[in-house]
This record gives structure tokens, sequence and C-alpha cells, in this order.
């Protein structure tokens, strides 16, 4: 009986019988040579094919290093951005409560119009306190004649109204003040008229009583639109104003890049020691105007006043200066 021979297995059944089963140990370094062919083509063709997408960790770093930069941007922007019309009231507040802070015996009355707001911003550290106006009444005194005389003056006149606020001339100002003119009375007249509550007229102009806020409402009409002054008036008192001699030009002068303004300074009584008083109009280097009122006494000298009043008006520059 012949023996029977085992023929070899067709290369299908080699397949399935491994499918079913672990490969033989003799065929793995087949199959990963043939892993490692596979991969290197793949690579080869990525490599060498320039209209594929790849990855880069440089313009990965780049444009990381552009966002980082466009934050920091943004965030130097927000830091440094001018301040807006919601926040100007803190930011002035805080500035004037500063200044009051390293003068504490000193009483202040301080009050600005902004026209780009179109809000009156005003503080004082003495509550209910009235404040004598010295020689800054003589601009009201000016307005409220102009009022009566519909804007004509006689040349003698103006020859009194130029000493009046150019040179701060006492007599000028007592010859308005006087019953030929505006008297107590007429004055008194012109501040009910522009609803100055707070502002009462004095036996004699240097005496008026009154408050930075009130004082605004004069300069309103002197400065911006006017129902009180005609456009002749509201001229002649800025002329006055900007002209007046060197030696007065001290006050809300301080920070600004022009100026309108008229001061005021009295020693009354050991009550109210010096008073050192500065109104009118500034416009700063970035464009910004307003009207301005700062009102002082209990100060201990002259000196000591101006610079106070000018540490007030410096400080609501550097603020204003940041407004959009």
């Amino acid at each position: 009986m012949k023996e029977e021979k085992t023929l070899p297995k067709s290369p299908f059944e080699r397949s399935r019988n491994s499918a079913q089963g672990s490969a033989t140990p003799h065929r793995l370094p087949y199959i990963i040579s043939g892993l490692f062919i596979v991969i290197a083509t793949i690579l080869a063709f990525v490599l060498t094919n320039p209209s594929l997408p790849r990855i880069s960790s440089t313009s990965q770093t780049a444009s990381s290093t552009s966002t980082s930069s466009s934050a920091k941007s943004q965030s130097s922007q927000k830091t440094t951005s001018p301040i807006t019309n919601l926040t100007l009231s803190v930011q002035l507040h805080r500035a004037w409560r500063s200044v009051a802070k390293a003068n504490p015996n000193q009483r202040v009355s301080i009050a600005i119009y902004s026209p780009t707001t179109k809000n009156t911003y005003s503080y004082t550290n003495s509550k209910n306190h009235k404040f004598y106006t010295a020689s800054s009444v003589k601009v009201d005194i000016l307005a409220a004649v102009l009022h009566n005389q519909n804007g004509k003056l006689t040349d003698s006149e103006k020859s009194s109204a130029e000493a009046m606020i150019v040179n701060s001339n006492n007599d000028a100002a007592s010859m308005f003040y006087g019953k030929n003119y505006l008297n107590r009375t007429g004055l008194q007249e012109m501040f009910t008229e522009l609803g100055m509550t707070n502002s009462k007229a004095g036996k004699t102009f240097g005496v008026t009583t009154t408050t930075a806020a009130d004082q605004l409402r004069v300069l309103r009409q002197i400065f911006y639109s006017s129902s009180y002054l005609n456009d002749d008036s509201q001229d002649y008192i800025k002329d006055l104003m900007y002209n007046v001699e060197a030696d007065q030009r001290w006050g809300i002068s301080a920070g600004s890049k022009s100026y309108y303004n008229k001061n005021g300074w009295l020693y009354y009584n050991a009550k109210t020691k010096w008073i050192i008083n500065s109104i009118g109009q500034v416009t700063l280097s970035n464009g910004q105007n307003y009207v301005i009122a700062i009102y002082t006494d209990n100060n201990a000298t002259q000196e000591n006043g101006e610079n106070l009043v000018e540490d007030y008006a410096q400080a609501t520059a550097d603020v204003m200066k940041k407004l959009n």
C-alpha cells in the first residue's frame, strides 16, 4: 500500500488559516518590513508635494505672538484711553478732593460747565458756606449794566468798564454799582433772572456772596449761547477778560492753552482771612473748553490762596485733557 503524500497548501488556504490563528514567528520580519515601506512611501509623498497643507511650529508661534501683541495693544489702549463722559464726574471729584485733603484748613467752592458734555460739575468742602466775591463780581456788574443798556456804552462808560475789568479798578466798579447805574437792587435782579439762588448782592460790591455753581450761570451767558446778553455785549466782556493786566493772570489759567479770566482778592476779617477767587473760561491743548469758577477763603496769605486756586485749576485741566 502506497503512502499518501501531503500536498502543500495553496496560498489561499495559507491566508485563511493565518486569519484563524497567529502568524508563525518566521513571517514577522516580512510583515514589519512591509509596514516600513508603506510609511516611508507616504512620508516621501507628503514631503515632496508642496500643495499639501503643513503644520508649522514657526507659524503657530508667530500667530501666538501676533495674538499676544494684539491683546497687549488692546490692553494698552484700555489703560491709556481718554475718560468718557460717564466717568468725568468721578474723576473731577477725585482730583478736587485730593487738593482739598492737602489743604484741610481752606474752604473752597469750585464748579465747571463743559459744553462737550453739557453738564455742570461742582464741589465744596464747606456745605452751605457763602463765599464773598471780592473783585470777581465786577464781571457780574458789567454783564448787568450791558443788559440794562442793550449793550450800549458811552465812551466814558467804556473807559470805566475797561478800568474795572482789565485793571480791577474799585472806583469804576463803585460807579457802576451806584444809584445812577446798577445799584444793589439791579445786581440782585440779574441774580434772580439767571436763577442764581445762592447769590446775594452786598451793601458794597465786594461783599456780595455767591457759590461757584451760581457764577457759572453768568459765565455761560458770556461765553456760550445767551438769552441775557447780545452778541456785541458778549464779545465786549470777553475782550476785556482776555486782556487783564499781566499781574492778574494767575488762577484759572493754570494748565490751560488760552483763557479769559477775572480774579478777586480781599482780606475781609479774621474769620475769612484772605479771600482768593478766580473765574473765567479756558481752552486746553486737546481743544476742550469750559467755564470755571473757583472761590476760596481762610487762606493765611494772599500768595497761599493764589497757589491753592491754581492747584484746583491745574487738577481740573489734568482731568479735562483726558476727555474725549
